[in-house]
């Protein structure tokens, strides 16, 4: 390595492990801050506390390692351009791409090893402190009574209190309210009393003296009773409960995946998209009746980043670091010998006999199939539809049921004969002329006088009219019932494919801001740390608005998420290569100042530009 490249190197390696320290810090006090909260007054072990913290430590350094590559590149470029040494350098022949090679090969190396950081232990650190902070609200803090509050001591018990001696324990004028029996409540009232908990650590008993308890009456809400007494226990279960680790907790969210599980929950989730989204678009067409529909966007099979990655990428390391294992071969398979069948004499069995089926009578005049019944008129019926499967009933209850049946209906036809000798005829022996409608009610009124004597039974009801189906309201449930399913599957996956960018995006922010921080310190040379740190703060904000704005659009379906995750390392990368370009063009290499000196630059043009324009149209 040459000398140059460890001395630009050296420059950085400071600057970087103080910003690195000292934002990771500040994030982190924050952090406690906000949870000192669940921490406090809950008896927790030391070794929970400081667990607490150091797997809160991972998710800082993910989001300040950028932020301390930033502020270090500024820190050193702008200290070598102070000190007149990047003008030496220039003057030697040596441009500022050169310098910045080391660096920026550096910052690559930096970019894999957190692209490592973020997928293997991000996440891991992320699920125990899910796990652990679980742990925590359940655990109840130990039992500390104040005066003059109501205390709630569980979720149906609570007790007020005038006066706490710390040292005894002892209490004064208690108030306690039980609610634990339902509409039986009760209150008692005590002078004084003692504390303490049980040996299990969890469990309160309370001793009270000199008072009363009033209680409404069993089954009586509108009678109160009260009992005196001198000296009463109360026992008062589950007050405090102590740290509990979980051991079993084995789901993970998304946060909580490393990159490869998620490239295969990926997978599985794009395939329920895609079913999703054909079944919305077939109902929505059959709705609309168009062949031309909106939906949304389709998804890939894989995501094309954590498939290089998971199957190529580390697929090929695994195969060239890992051992290689030694596979057994299969056995040589062999054609089986074929060998002549053995005669066998063949079996002599009885032929068997066949009975005729057994045909159930049926009654006169029934048509059997085959049969054609030819009525008077000439007129040849069609077949008679054959009647469902019924189940098997006693032959002798069937031919009972049968002959009664062929009796009723020869009397029916007797009676229908007499009533039309009857009446069918005018003096003189010549037909009555009849129309439909007569017919049809003398047809009724021999089926009225058939049912009154018993012979025939009475006509089936015709069967209510079937309510017609909407189809149109079908197919609109049917579309919303697909588009809801459609959009949960379509958030979830966007979700997934951002927390799968955003990994490698954070990773190789590292990079990029190597690449877009020596021009900003070469162009304010002498604005020294406040400088730095100032245009830190601003670009690290810049680019997480970026970033976080991205990746609201990217779950809500507005932009692909490799777009929203990388579009804040494309805009800083190409500003950082035009302000490298504008940079290389000037001889000098510390040139402006602070903001002091570049604001009275950008006085001193506008005046210059403006007499200028003054005497150019003078001239005119």
């Amino acid at each position: 390595m040459k000398l140059l490249t460890r001395y630009v190197i050296r420059e950085h390696v400071g600057p970087l492990l103080f910003s690195l320290s000292a934002m990771t810090s500040l994030l982190m006090l924050q952090y406690v801050a906000r949870q000192l909260a669940n921490l406090a007054g809950k008896g927790l072990p030391w070794a929970a506390i400081g667990q607490f913290f150091v797997l809160s430590l991972p998710f800082t350094i993910a989001m300040t390692m950028p932020m301390a590559v930033l502020m270090a590149t500024l820190y050193a470029f702008g200290r070598l351009a102070a000190e007149r040494e990047i003008t030496a350098l220039k003057a030697s022949g040596v441009r500022v791409r050169s310098l910045m090679a080391p660096v920026l090969l550096c910052a690559f190396l930096l970019s894999l090893l957190m692209v490592w950081f973020n997928d293997q232990v991000l996440p891991a650190a992320n699920h125990r402190l899910r796990v652990l902070q679980s742990d925590i609200a359940r655990t109840k803090p130990t039992l500390a009574l104040r005066e003059q509050v109501l205390n709630p001591l569980s979720e149906q018990f609570f007790m007020r209190v005038a006066r706490v001696d710390a040292g005894t324990n002892r209490i004064t004028d208690v108030i306690v309210y039980d609610l634990r029996g339902g509409p039986e409540r009760k209150t008692i009232y005590a002078d004084s009393g003692l504390f303490s908990v049980a040996r299990n650590g969890q469990d309160l008993q309370l001793q009270l003296f000199d008072g009363f308890a009033q209680e409404f009456s069993r089954g009586d809400a509108r009678r109160l009773q009260r009992s005196f007494f001198k000296t009463q226990t109360v026992k008062i279960g589950g007050v405090s409960q102590g740290f509990e680790r979980s051991t079993g907790d084995t789901y993970k969210g998304e946060r909580e995946l490393t990159v490869c599980e998620m490239h295969r929950r990926y997978a599985g989730d794009a395939r329920e998209f895609m079913r999703f989204r054909e079944e919305y678009i077939s109902n929505l067409a059959r709705l609309e009746g168009s062949a031309t529909v909106r939906a949304p966007r389709t998804r890939p099979a894989k995501d094309p980043l954590s498939t290089f990655y998971c199957e190529m990428f580390l697929g090929r390391v695994a195969g060239l670091l890992l051992p290689k294992t030694a596979k057994a071969q299969p056995p040589v398979q062999r054609p089986p010998v074929q060998q002549p069948p053995v005669q066998q004499p063949p079996v002599q069995q009885p032929p068997v006999q066949q009975q005729p089926p057994v045909v159930p009578p049926t009654p006169p005049g029934t048509p059997r199939p085959g049969d054609t019944l030819r009525p008077a008129g000439g007129v040849t019926p069609a077949p008679a539809t054959p009647a469902p499967a019924t189940p098997p009933v006693d032959p002798a209850a069937a031919a009972a049921q049968q002959a009664a049946q062929a009796a009723a209906q020869q009397a029916a036809q007797a009676a229908a004969m007499q009533a039309q000798q009857a009446a069918g005829a005018l003096p003189g022996g010549l037909p009555m002329v009849t129309t439909p409608a007569d017919s049809a009610q003398r047809a009724d009124s021999l089926r009225a006088d058939s049912v009154a004597r018993g012979l025939i039974g009475p006509a089936a009801a015709p069967p209510p009219p079937a309510t017609p189906v909407d189809t149109m309201q079908v197919l609109r449930s049917a579309v919303e019932g697909s588009r809801t399913q459609l959009l949960v599957s379509r958030e979830g996956l966007d979700s997934l494919a951002v927390e799968i960018h955003k990994k490698f995006a954070l990773s190789f922010a590292c990079f990029v801001f190597v690449l877009f921080g020596p021009p900003i310190a070469l162009r304010f040379p002498r604005g020294g740390v406040g400088v730095t740190i100032g245009v830190s703060i601003v670009v690290f904000g810049l680019y997480y608005i970026c970033l976080m704005g991205g990746e609201s659009m990217a779950e809500k379906g507005r932009l692909p998420a490799w777009l929203a995750m990388w579009i804040a390392n494309v805009i800083f990368t190409v500003a950082g290569v035009v302000f490298l370009w504008r940079i290389e063009r000037t001889t000098d290499g510390s040139r402006g100042g602070g903001l002091r000196d570049w604001w009275a630059n950008r006085k001193a043009n506008k005046a210059l530009a403006t007499e200028l324009a003054a005497r150019a149209g003078g001239a005119a």
